[in-house]
């Protein structure tokens, strides 16, 4: 088997490249560490604005930014980010951040907290 046919057996199922090599990370990670596979730019209405979530689980209302510095390091990103998260909150969403020095396996502990979070207050 060449190189690329492995690499594309390695893909998930409705494989996107995403927006970054960080999101793909982010994506296979949550996938083998046992998690369901999250949607990808996941478009979302709060406070009557439009954002575009990197990665989601809207049944539980489980959100994932993967912040870059090219993209993050600004004072109108950082204030906007803030922003954006206060209205996903107030309509019910979890927002976990991840950056590119975010080990593996505290990704998928922190979004297995979110879930869990969520289902637990479902049940209550």
């Amino acid at each position: 088997m060449t190189r690329v046919h492995t690499l594309l057996a390695q893909r998930l199922p409705g494989y996107d490249p995403g927006d970054s090599d960080l999101e793909t990370r982010a994506l296979r990670v949550l996938v083998s560490g046992g998690l369901p596979v999250p949607r990808q730019q996941l478009a979302v209405r709060a406070g009557g604005r439009r954002f575009k979530l990197d990665l989601a689980y809207p049944d539980v209302r489980v959100g994932i930014e993967l912040d870059g510095w090219d993209t993050h390091h600004t004072f109108s990103a950082f204030h906007h980010d803030r922003e954006r998260d206060a209205l996903l909150a107030s309509a019910g969403w979890m927002i976990a951040h991840f950056s590119a020095r975010t080990a593996d396996h505290k990704m998928v502990a922190a979004v297995t907290a979110l879930r869990s979070r969520f289902e637990q207050s479902v049940g209550a």
